[in-house]
């Protein structure tokens, strides 16, 4: 029986990864997706490959929560779950790649929502939506309710002694969110800073071939 090969095709918001040992109850093949919010997902091929399933959940669940949370808190979700799980994320070797994870109980939208999203909006009303953003209290421990805050990007660089701000057009962030932002190596970035080039200097200046 001739096994249709969809590794790599796209569909929706899911891309299929592999084929896994795992049967539906009909008995039908089951793969494993990697869904555009960073989440890697199984699930049947022949309903994603018909349109019936066309995202881990997240499309579902973004649409549920439209009209309470805001897009930059789906991102903040977003993001942090490609940090820990996607291997081709810009900054997946000092997250996921270092052993950082995300709770289990935060594997959905909904339950992360349900535990920050109230503190989230307290913090934006204080200090806005692009000045706040998800701080581990402990940083050798991953993302948790219980080792998780709201914190302003000056206080993210004080609780990380290796982070370095950079301010550009009045934008104030953390060097390796210019990075991921900008699509720029962080190494190449950071080896121009540390032989004393500004900052905006190392960011906006494309590299030269064969050297940075």
């Amino acid at each position: 029986m001739h096994v249709l090969n969809i590794e790599g095709r796209r569909f929706g918001k899911l891309v299929a990864l592999e084929r896994t040992e795992g049967r539906t109850k009909s008995g039908g093949l089951m793969w494993r997706f990697l869904c555009d919010c960073g989440r890697r997902v199984e699930r049947a091929s022949a309903y994603v490959s018909k349109g019936a399933t066309t995202s881990c959940g997240c499309l579902r669940l973004k649409r549920c929560f439209a009209g309470n949370v805001t897009v930059r808190f789906f991102a903040i979700y977003s993001g942090m779950h490609k940090r820990c799980e996607v291997s081709e994320t810009i900054g997946y070797a000092r997250y996921g790649g270092a052993g950082i994870s995300v709770s289990k109980e935060w594997s959905t939208l909904k339950s992360f929502s349900y535990d920050m999203y109230a503190s989230y909006t307290k913090h934006v009303e204080k200090h806005g939506e692009q000045n706040t953003t998800i701080d581990r209290i402990d940083n050798t421990k991953g993302y948790s309710k219980g080792n998780c805050r709201w914190a302003t990007i000056k206080q993210q660089a004080c609780n990380r002694k290796n982070n370095i701000l950079v301010t550009i057009q009045e934008e104030t962030k953390v060097l390796s969110q210019w990075v991921e932002e900008l699509n720029l190596n962080y190494g190449t970035v950071y080896s121009r800073i540390k032989r004393g080039w500004k900052p905006e200097d190392a960011l906006t200046t494309p590299p030269r071939t064969g050297n940075c």
